[in-house]
């Protein structure tokens, strides 16, 4: 975390966004305390202020938990990004329990993506570019529903009734 391009920002990412003027080509959220997120860093108020805060080119990577097949929390993030982002991939590595989206400001097809990765001269980053292929479960998002909004993010809802399906699985 002390590379020279990168700028972390540990307090409360909205207060943050509504503060800074800069502009940054990605931004990463990673601010979750799982299983629950902060309702303010879920609606779509939210991540039009990260659009606005982004480069023409730029991207948001956002991490978000997931429970075995429940992609319930997944599916409400993505699709809430897509209603403000053009293009939304959501990236599930086999035997995870989290998936990662990235909503691109930039109209963007998948497909460039794999033909970017065959392009790459860092080792590192073709080894991970080669693990998101053959075990990343890569899909785009095409819905585009705003499911939560500041006056209305049923989120801890959501995630309740996650956890509820976890128990009365562990049950039977």
């Amino acid at each position: 975390m002390n590379e020279p391009n990168l700028n972390v920002i540990i307090q409360d990412g909205r207060y943050y966004m509504d503060a800074t003027n800069h502009r940054y080509d990605i931004i990463g959220l990673d601010a979750y305390q799982q299983p629950y997120i902060p309702f303010q860093l879920t609606t779509v108020e939210f991540f039009r202020t990260l659009q606005a805060h982004l480069t023409p080119t730029g991207v948001v990577m956002m991490n978000v938990g997931r429970v075995g097949t429940d992609f319930r929390l997944v599916a409400a993030m993505a699709q809430n990004l897509h209603s403000v982002f053009p293009n939304v991939y959501i990236i599930s590595p086999r035997g995870s329990s989290y998936s990662l989206l990235v909503a691109t400001v930039a109209p963007t097809k998948l497909a460039n993506f794999w033909i970017n990765t065959q392009r790459l001269t860092n080792p590192l980053l073709r080894i991970v570019a080669g693990k998101v292929r053959t075990a990343g479960n890569v899909r785009e998002e095409k819905a585009a529903k705003v499911l939560f909004t500041d006056d209305r993010a049923p989120v801890e809802q959501l995630i309740d009734s996650i956890i509820f399906s976890v128990v009365q699985q562990i049950k039977r």
